[in-house]
């Protein structure tokens, strides 16, 4: 039912692998929302102070590669597991945000620029 919490349970944190999260799905069930935060010393994100980057603003990137998806995104984190995602990301100006996904549009404002991918 649209709006109805699921019954959940999160495992004990695994060194370096976080936790494992199980959705007690019902039968009707064919789409589900997952909220979550990370936190900010997530292997996977990392940021360049503007002195790193000769520029005028600091550096944020995900650097994925191995394990590290897993410390920013709830997801199966191997190589044969792909899955469909879609962002919308929105940046102060003159700040850009870039992803390995297509640009379907974007939309601006006085003070920032929204994405979405």
């Amino acid at each position: 039912v649209s709006g109805e919490e699921l019954e959940y349970t999160l495992s004990e944190q695994f060194k370096d692998f976080g936790s494992s999260l199980s959705i007690q799905l019902k039968p009707d069930s064919d789409v589900i929302t997952i909220f979550y935060s990370t936190s900010p010393d997530a292997s996977g994100v990392q940021v360049l102070s503007p002195e790193q980057t000769f520029g005028k603003h600091p550096y944020l990137f995900t650097q994925n590669q191995a394990i590290h998806a897993r410390s920013v995104v709830p997801c199966q984190d191997t190589p044969g597991v792909k899955a469909p995602y879609s962002a919308e990301i929105t940046v102060a100006k003159p700040l850009t945000a870039v992803m390995s996904a297509v640009s379907v549009k974007t939309e601006e404002s006085e003070e920032s620029s929204t994405f979405f991918l």
